[in-house]
């Protein structure tokens, strides 16, 4: 068997300042609103404010009757409110997107990498700031109606006193509504 051997190159910038500071001049030279202390989120994503937390089980046993496709690899779950999501990280997420030049739909970007990028964009807050649980979002995949798969986001938020589960679409990015045969046909979520 033939041993293959895999180098990560890092600038030696990295080793200076640390990693998270590193990626942050690195990913986000031409934003300025990124953390400038340890107790705000990303730029005007400061979260504190909106968020309840909720456990893995609670997020299982409530959201999930199928837990066999259910993957929830954190402990606790930061939910935060539907006002969050509508009022800054939609805006915030199309914005850096397209500030990457990857807000356009390809082949080699479509809907799961969408999907993906939402769900780590809404925990970059966390990332970043260590009290922060995880925000209760994943990604899911699922058969639509007219046939073909799709993927797409899956959120707990509080809204009206109440949490409760959210599809989000990132490529619009809104809410939206499965029908009952969409949602039943879920075959993977990951938060």
């Amino acid at each position: 068997m033939q041993k293959i051997e895999i180098r990560m190159v890092l600038e030696v910038q990295e080793f200076k300042m640390g990693f998270f500071d590193f990626i942050r001049n690195k990913i986000f030279t031409s934003r300025q609103t990124i953390i400038p202390s340890n107790k705000q989120a990303i730029g005007n994503l400061d979260i504190r404010g909106s968020l309840c937390t909720l456990t893995s089980q609670q997020l299982i046993e409530k959201y999930f009757t199928n837990q066999e496709n259910t993957f929830v690899v954190d402990s606790q779950y930061g939910v935060a409110t539907k006002g969050w999501f509508e009022e800054e990280m939609f805006k915030f997420f199309e914005d850096e997107m397209k500030r990457r030049d990857i807000w356009k739909y390809s082949e080699s970007n479509d809907c799961d990498n969408f999907a993906w990028e939402f769900r780590n964009c809404c925990n970059w807050a966390n990332a970043l700031d260590g009290e922060i649980p995880s925000i209760a979002v994943g990604t899911i995949y699922y058969k639509q109606d007219y046939g073909s798969g799709h993927a797409i986001n899956i959120a707990i938020v509080q809204e009206n006193g109440s949490l409760v589960k959210k599809y989000i679409e990132p490529q619009s990015p809104d809410f939206v509504t499965l029908t009952e045969s969409e949602e039943k046909s879920i075959i993977f979520v990951h938060f």
